[in-house]
């Protein structure tokens, strides 16, 4: 996914939404965050960087789905709010909590301490075969965008032959499907895997 498309801030993927104007990648790439949001935990230093309702930086997950689950409210704090927002001179400025979430979100936060190191990010692999099957998954997009650019391109450069967004998606979309189903007979398990994990992301109706 273009870094532009993320404003310069890791902490955007998890709130910046699909668009027709973004690519056939970047769109898929934002479908799947829900599967690798446990593998991206932020490691809090000074709190600037870090969502409070957003990023990974508590056990509780992401905030937001946390609060989503039960009837709680953002009790009046802003979406885009950081650690840092939330503490005046070491100590938080949180609202009385009015429900168990909050409750449990300011426990917490006690048990964190902003510093003056910048906060970062850091890969928490808890399942190496899912692992490996995203970054398969993937690498066969990469390589199936890469093959239609170019046919693409061939074909309106020497047989003024033009294909529309839509139609090219289709095509890719079909291709790594088809490529998926190549393995089921060395790998079923594999194929299946793949296929539920691509399918789950589908962007074609």
């Amino acid at each position: 996914m273009a870094y532009s498309l993320l404003h310069g801030s890791l902490s955007n993927y998890w709130t910046v939404n699909t668009s027709t104007t973004n690519s056939w990648l970047a769109n898929k790439l934002i479908k799947m965050r829900g599967k690798v949001y446990t593998w991206i935990q932020l490691r809090v230093g000074n709190g600037v960087n870090c969502r409070f309702w957003t990023d990974n930086w508590s056990a509780l997950g992401s905030l937001q789905g946390y609060f989503a689950a039960g009837s709680a409210s953002r009790q009046g704090i802003p979406l885009t709010a950081t650690l840092s927002d939330l503490n005046r001179n070491g100590s938080w400025t949180l609202p009385r909590p009015r429900s168990e979430e909050m409750v449990q979100a300011q426990i917490a936060l006690t048990m964190v301490t902003l510093g003056e190191e910048e906060d970062s990010y850091e890969w928490v692999v808890t399942g190496t075969h899912t692992v490996k099957l995203f970054k398969r998954l993937i690498l066969l997009c990469w390589k199936g965008v890469i093959y239609y650019l170019w046919r693409e391109r061939n074909q309106r450069y020497h047989n003024h032959r033009f294909q529309t967004s839509y139609s090219l998606t289709k095509s890719l979309d079909r291709l790594i499907k088809d490529k998926i189903l190549s393995f089921r007979r060395s790998s079923p398990t594999t194929s299946s895997s793949l296929m539920q994990m691509w399918v789950a992301t589908e962007l074609i109706p």
